[in-house]
């Protein structure tokens, strides 16, 4: 497993950046809620999901990530220049913890969920889910956690998706305005 921090530290391609972070406490959300402004990169990121390519990382690009509270998933939000949203992007990970200095950071279990911004949602990473098991780098709990996690988040989005994307400008708006 891959752990992953908020905050990146080990990024590379992002030469200058904002982060920003604060706790999340009301009845839409409970956890940590941080944003990545990207400054200065080393050059654009683009990926390809289902033929189509996305800049993901590009500067003045922004990531917005969610840690929720008991859940198995961080959710982390692209979005461009002209504060468009490019896609979701789901982690299905082990619950997330805490370093010394008060940044989340995460075990990630392989299994990914991504939202276009058409609404589409599209599981990725099955197959490397079922190499970790198979390779013993994660435990059959740990398997079946990813696997119903996944299933769970997927009925969310298809019955949420207008209430996600409304959320995601409110906090991304949010998180414009602290400092």
């Amino acid at each position: 497993m891959k752990r992953r921090f908020a905050n990146k530290p080990d990024w590379s391609r992002v030469l200058r950046k904002e982060f920003k972070i604060e706790f999340i406490d009301n009845e839409e959300l409970r956890g940590y809620i941080s944003s990545i402004h990207m400054k200065e990169i080393t050059e654009p990121l683009i990926i390809q999901t289902k033929g189509v390519d996305y800049c993901i990382v590009d500067k003045e690009y922004s990531w917005i990530q969610y840690f929720p509270e008991n859940k198995n998933y961080v959710l982390t939000v692209m979005i461009d220049e002209k504060h468009n949203i490019i896609q979701w992007y789901f982690d299905i990970s082990e619950k997330y913890e805490l370093t010394e200095d008060g940044i989340p950071f995460y075990d990630d279990l392989f299994l990914d969920i991504v939202v276009l911004t058409t609404g589409e949602v599209i599981l990725l990473d099955e197959e490397e889910l079922e190499e970790a098991l198979n390779n013993k780098e994660i435990t059959e709990k740990q398997y079946g956690d990813a696997k119903e996690q996944a299933k769970e988040l997927i009925v969310w989005i298809n019955k949420n998706f207008e209430k996600l994307y409304e959320l995601t400008k409110k906090y991304y708006n949010h998180l414009q305005n602290i400092s």
